[in-house]
């Protein structure tokens, strides 16, 4: 049967549907780490009051206030204050938004401090005491308590802040979304130069299926006929162009299925041409 044949795919085709493959399965799994990474950030309490830190070691505290208040002077205490933790390298800067300061402050604990807790209040000395930032410091032993301690399931298992994972998992994601739509929009000539147009979307009208090519080098005439292959090189029918725009052509494969991905054999004397 027709239906039945096969042709041997150039392996140059093979492997660029492999790559696309890859891509695609890297920006859908990327994106799903960055969303349970962000839902961990959310439900361990990102933005919380509460914080750890390792014995001997350094943290960043950080926070915004009104511009208005940034030349009254920030001021960063921390209760008690008999030693075991503190605060220098106090610095303002502007934020992102016109109307907000951003501050930071740099929280060093001793290396006899494991075991104690700290308040830490920061704020401009007229501040009302219910307008004071508060957190809850706790020092821990080191790092591994501090990361078995973490309400973050993805700083216990990866050691890894959750937000910062999650951004960097949705940054990856986008770079494979980018890269996989610029392989398509930059493959569709070079696969006519190898004798072959991908079909990039296909719809089911009745018994015959609808296929929609990207075809750049008006490789397929139209009102022409020709066979469609599988993304494995099965013959699947004959298909006619049934419309023919400046870059996309549809096709109507004539009582036979066909999915998204499948190939436009061109014939042998405009493969030759292009090789």
């Amino acid at each position: 049967m027709p239906t039945e044949r096969t042709q041997a795919l150039p392996q140059s085709v093979i492997a660029l549907r492999a790559l696309r493959r890859t891509l695609s399965a890297a920006a859908i799994i990327a994106a799903g780490l960055g969303a349970l990474a962000s839902a961990d950030a959310i439900l361990s309490g990102f933005g919380s009051s509460k914080l750890s830190i390792a014995a001997a070691q350094s943290t960043v505290l950080t926070g915004s206030m009104p511009a208005d208040h940034a030349n009254r002077g920030m001021q960063v205490r921390i209760e008690p204050s008999d030693g075991g933790l503190i605060a220098s390298d106090v610095r303002v800067s502007k934020a992102f938004i016109s109307s907000r300061m951003n501050w930071s402050a740099l929280l060093t604990a001793d290396p006899d401090a494991a075991g104690k807790h700290f308040t830490v209040i920061a704020g401009t000395p007229d501040k009302q005491p219910h307008e004071l930032d508060i957190w809850r410091v706790d020092v821990l032993s080191d790092a591994a308590a501090v990361r078995a301690a973490s309400s973050s399931l993805v700083m216990r298992l990866l050691g890894l802040d959750a937000l910062n994972a999650a951004l960097g998992a949705f940054i990856c994601a986008l770079s494979a979304c980018v890269l996989y739509f610029t392989l398509i929009y930059f493959s569709a000539a070079w696969l006519a130069k190898r004798g072959f147009v991908r079909v990039y979307h296909t719809r089911m009208e009745g018994d015959d299926t609808m296929l929609y090519c990207i075809d750049p080098q008006s490789s397929l005439r139209e009102l022409g006929t020709y066979p469609i292959l599988s993304a494995t090189g099965k013959l699947l029918g004959m298909a006619q162009v049934i419309t023919r725009g400046t870059r996309y052509c549809v096709l109507q494969l004539t009582a036979a299925q066909a999915r998204t991905g499948c190939l436009v054999a061109l014939p042998m004397d405009n493969e030759a041409d292009g090789l």
